[in-house]
């Protein structure tokens, strides 16, 4: 009895202790942490690479150097072949943070140059991915004071603009689903290159329409205003907006306010085949700055409460033309048609019929605090 219970010890120590069949060894990869897609003249792909070196590091801490590299092919995988043959060891993208798409490239179809991310099980489908009016080399190539990794100075970046409202949390992953589904578009963080200074500097968020950017971009201040009214909210949400004309100074006319929680209602109106939409929102908001005071007086914070909701509303309005002058179905509409108005939706152009859609937003600010000093 003894030696069977060591011989089933041994055999389940045999099992667990067995190496990983399919391991790989880092020692034989180049790891690329940041990557970036652009189309040269000729319709030619062009990718660039930032792969990080340490050197020394069998004897300890080494320094770390990075290498750029880039390659012309006819697809992205083509382009990673041809890396590949350029640097010592493997090419390895398993561990890609940040993929930068040239505008050039977002203004066509964008789903045959990520198909090799989702047929590939080794991708790390949570990269952020954003695009980047002007050249993916430079940006790639930047060398940010401060900043070891170009690749974690994106990431935190887009990170930063996750958790202040600028961006949503999208990444190669999350857009396919966007990219692949009828009546639901989307967004993407929009950056540049600031030459003087030697920064990549957030524009906003670039609109796209199915599968291809529009050429349109949000503003910062109404993308926060776009995710808000999405219903979604990073770490804080910060709105400044005008609300008079008297002050002593410019700043004394501006507001500051900190959006805590959001109530949103979307409802679709179908009419004699005619769909039609009203979003209803009330903003619960703390006042961060604002110069003038006297909130003590409840009469005061009413009036800006008032002040607030028509500017609000407004520019709920401006931003809702700028989706449907450039076709972008953002807020995923035809998607709710779909869904609850199926014999509506399968008769209906959407593309046609989205661009003249009546849609009324309405915002009710409500302040909720104005700090610890009346």
């Amino acid at each position: 009895m003894k030696l069977l219970y060591k011989a089933m010890l041994l055999l389940i120590s045999l099992v667990l202790l067995a190496g990983c069949w399919d391991q790989r060894q880092f020692k034989n990869f180049k790891l690329v942490l940041a990557s970036g897609l652009d189309i040269t003249e000729d319709g030619k792909v062009k990718s660039t690479v930032v792969i990080s070196n340490v050197e020394g590091g069998n004897q300890g801490s080494g320094r770390e150097q990075v290498q750029v590299v880039n390659a012309v092919g006819s697809t992205s995988l083509d382009t990673r072949t041809i890396i590949d043959q350029k640097i010592s060891k493997r090419y390895d993208a398993s561990k890609l943070t940040v993929l930068l798409l040239g505008e050039k490239l977002a203004r066509t179809d964008i789903y045959p140059f990520l198909d090799m991310f989702y047929r590939d099980p080794k991708s790390n489908l949570h990269s952020r991915l954003a695009v980047l009016g002007g050249s993916v080399e430079e940006a790639l190539s930047l060398k940010i004071p401060g900043e070891p990794r170009i690749s974690e100075y994106i990431n935190g970046m887009l990170t930063g603009e996750i958790s202040s409202t600028h961006t949503p949390d999208n990444n190669i992953q999350l857009v396919c689903a966007e990219l692949l589904e009828p009546g639901q578009d989307f967004v993407l963080p929009y950056l540049t290159v600031n030459k003087e200074e030697g920064f990549l500097q957030y524009q906003g968020l670039a609109l796209f329409k199915e599968k291809t950017f529009t050429g349109s971009v949000l503003t910062p201040q109404r993308s926060v205003l776009y995710l808000l009214m999405k219903g979604k909210r990073g770490s804080d949400a910060f709105l400044t907006k005008k609300v008079s004309d008297n002050g002593k100074t410019e700043t004394e006319n501006f507001i500051t306010i900190d959006v805590k929680e959001i109530k949103r209602k979307l409802n679709i109106n179908v009419n004699n085949g005619a769909p039609s939409v009203d979003m209803d929102l009330t903003f619960k908001v703390d006042i961060m700055e604002f110069p003038p005071d006297s909130l003590n007086r409840l009469k005061k914070v009413r009036e800006l409460e008032s002040k607030l909701s028509a500017n609000l509303t407004e520019e709920a309005e401006s931003l809702f033309a700028q989706l449907q002058e450039a076709g972008s179905d953002a807020f995923g509409i035809g998607r709710r048609v779909k869904a609850f108005h199926p014999e509506v939706w399968k008769s209906l152009d959407w593309n046609t019929v989205y661009p003249e859609l009546s849609i009324k937003p309405d915002i009710k600010v409500e302040v909720q605090s104005h700090g610890i000093i009346n």
